[in-house]
């Protein structure tokens, strides 16, 4: 049988992790959206200030939580899928959206730019 939200407790803990993490990684991206922090002068020389400094790592430190969040919850979403045979589509969602975090984390440490 097919369901929409999950059974098992891994499965309820995966499909959070997922919502948390995408969450996290879109108001983030809105943040960024909204709040300039370009500091560099027209040659492109960038000058870090105690406020920018600032600014960056409120932005690095909850992306880098978001992203691990839905690494963490696609694979345990694949376990709760494969070990514990939990058959619900959020699920199947949320290990899709995990492997499509995985495979961004990949590309940005093995493809240069």
């Amino acid at each position: 049988m097919i369901y929409f939200m999950p059974k098992t407790k891994i499965g309820k803990i995966s499909f959070w992790l997922v919502v948390f993490g995408l969450l996290f990684v879109i108001i983030i991206g809105a943040i960024a959206g909204i709040i300039d922090s370009n500091t560099c002068d027209a040659d492109g020389v960038c000058a870090i200030e105690a406020e920018s400094l600032a600014m960056y790592s409120t932005r690095i430190i909850p992306s880098l939580l978001g992203m691990l969040s839905l690494v963490v919850g696609g694979i345990t979403s694949i376990i709760a899928v494969v070990k514990y045979h939990d058959k619900a589509i959020s699920l199947f969602i949320s290990a899709l959206i995990g492997i499509m975090g995985i495979i961004f984390v990949l590309g940005e440490f093995l493809v240069p730019h």
